[in-house]
């Protein structure tokens, strides 16, 4: 469990003390064997409860991670030239800006999301724990990122093909499907809209 080889002594036929290596043994359980249920098959350490998932679904949600990371990394290394190419006369393309627009909005709301968390941690309960422009800002940042996400998922599919190069529709629509992933991701743990003041 968590990467590290541990070993553990019956207590009785379902909790278990660890075996450190240098320190005594702990007087109490470390480790129990809940019921299994409907929700599945637990165990109860010293760290929490886990929950037994396959190896196909843990290794499942490491690569869409990996995917919505790679994504972002290319949506803000492709930025800077969608930029540039924007401000040269012959190398502009209207039908390809909103295609461009929306991912790197979303971007750049989720890094406004993680400045805005790091700094307000300098106080975190009066800065996020009360209506203030900090929590304000989260929710709306938020909330931002998963318009952004959406829509631009919406325009890779739905814009014409006249005036979009192939290779754009194409970046386009993989990194807009990794936000929208992340979108389901970030809204199913409630993070889509966090009023931390509530």
């Amino acid at each position: 469990m968590g990467g590290r080889k541990e070993h553990f002594l019956p207590v009785t036929a379902r909790q278990f003390r660890s075996v450190p290596e240098r320190d005594p043994l702990p007087p109490v359980p470390t480790l129990e064997l809940l019921s299994v249920n409907t929700d599945g098959r637990f165990i109860h350490t010293e760290q929490g409860t886990m929950k037994k998932t396959p190896a196909w679904f843990a290794i499942g949600e490491i690569l869409c991670v990996l995917f919505v990371i790679l994504s972002i990394l290319a949506i803000m290394v492709y930025a800077p030239f969608w930029l540039f190419g924007g401000l040269i006369k012959s190398r502009r393309r209207p039908a390809e800006l909103t295609m461009r627009f929306w991912p790197l909005l979303a971007v750049l709301s989720l890094m406004a999301f993680v400045v805005i968390f790091i700094t307000a941690t300098s106080d975190l309960i009066d800065r996020l724990g009360n209506l203030t422009f900090w929590s304000a800002s989260l929710w709306a940042v938020t909330l931002v990122f998963a318009h952004a996400a959406l829509a631009s998922f919406f325009l890779a599919l739905r814009r014409p093909e006249e005036g979009v190069r192939r290779g754009v529709r194409r970046f386009s629509l993989i990194v807009s499907l990794a936000l929208v992933v992340a979108t389901a991701y970030l809204g199913y743990w409630g993070i889509i809209g966090v009023r931390t003041s509530a």
